[in-house]
């Protein structure tokens, strides 16, 4: 502890560690040694546990130190304007999934689920509309097509016809750790909704993200951005690999 600098112990950040050297506390052994009330009016109490920890009293577990997202998000602006109703369901279902993989790989289910719609800001020649909506699902899921089928209701009810839409997002939040979540009663998809999931996150890390999509995905692709001279996905794309 005497070699550990008070700046390099966690939880202690550049100002708090200014005020310890001031003090004379320059390493963890000093700062071991220093009275609790010292500690508690210089630290607070978060800094009272690390100090206790220190002294090899455990005080934090570990899920304190491993805070959960509040959200997630997936949004991307459009390749085209688009006019139909069609082309913004494709998109947002894309959005809906990946997102939904996120929190999946997180162990984590979403209670809520937010989706808006935009027309540019910087288009001067028509008119401009932004909206968006949110809604309490049911039970918390991490399950792909429940998410999407509330994302895609929002869509249709924030969409308005004779309008050039530039970017759609979706936005998943009310996280619960996968197990911790209250369960719907009358719920059948509940039992093979894990299996189903884990079937399906294995085959897109094995062959490709998109290997398995949503049916609405499977469209125009009007949505998605011209990208030229991309990097192959060697990494991530079984069909991808460099062959010698």
């Amino acid at each position: 502890l005497e070699d550990t600098h008070v700046s390099d112990i966690w939880g202690v950040g550049r100002q708090l560690s200014k005020k310890l050297i001031t003090s004379g506390i320059f390493n963890a052994k000093l700062l071991k040694n220093c009275e609790d009330t010292w500690i508690r009016k210089m630290m607070s109490i978060n800094g009272l546990k690390t100090v206790s920890e220190l002294r090899e009293i455990s005080c934090l577990d570990l899920e304190e130190t491993s805070a959960t997202r509040k959200s997630c998000c997936t949004t991307r602006s459009f390749g085209r304007p688009l006019v139909n109703l069609e082309d913004i369901e494709q998109a947002v279902t894309t959005f809906a999934r990946r997102a939904t993989e996120r929190i999946r790989g997180e162990d984590l289910t979403a209670s809520m689920v937010s989706v808006f719609l935009r027309t540019n800001p910087f288009d001067k020649k028509n008119n401009y509309y932004s909206n968006s909506s949110t809604i309490t699902l049911s039970y918390p899921t991490y399950d792909t097509v429940h998410i999407v089928k509330a994302a895609l209701d929002i869509t249709k009810k924030i969409f308005r016809k004779d309008y050039n839409y530039k970017k759609a997002g979706v936005l998943l939040s009310g996280f619960y750790k996968k197990g911790t979540e209250t369960k719907d009663l009358f719920s059948e998809s509940k039992y093979r909704s894990p299996n189903l999931m884990y079937a399906v996150d294995q085959i897109n890390q094995r062959y490709g993200s998109d290997t398995i999509q949503i049916a609405t995905e499977c469209q125009t692709g009007k949505w998605k951005q011209k990208r030229k001279n991309c990097t192959q996905s060697y990494t991530t794309q079984l069909d991808k690999v460099l062959l010698v």
